[in-house]
């Protein structure tokens, strides 16, 4: 839902820097380009959970929805496992092939892997 908010919010936002930015600045340069870049790049530093989080706390708590990550405190551990020791096999993939259509991007690949 944030992509398409922010897709949203930005095609507006361009449209708008388009009608009012030439008034305020004159001329007929690309200022909204380069306005857009910086507020995208301020919005990548400052928001990195992106527009939804901020949408949320904003919104009425009766449109908020339970929260999918409660946490059990009661839930029992997980069992311990021994590392495997040094040289033993981890993964081991015989003769993978992977095409998309008529592209081939693997074609009988072998892969071993062991823990170091």
């Amino acid at each position: 839902m944030g992509a398409l908010l922010g897709a949203g919010i930005l095609t507006m936002l361009k449209q708008w820097l388009e009608d009012f930015l030439p008034l305020i600045m004159g001329g007929n340069g690309q200022y909204e380009t380069i306005f857009l870049g910086l507020l995208i790049v301020f919005m990548m530093q400052r928001m990195q959970g992106g527009l939804w989080p901020m949408v949320i706390k904003l919104a009425p708590a009766s449109w908020r929805t339970q929260s999918h990550t409660d946490v059990d405190l009661n839930a029992e551990d997980l069992p311990k496992r021994d590392m495997p020791k040094k040289g033993n096999l981890l993964l081991e993939a015989k003769n993978v092939t992977r095409q998309f259509g008529g592209l081939i991007a693997n074609n009988k690949m072998n892969l071993t892997t062991s823990f170091r």
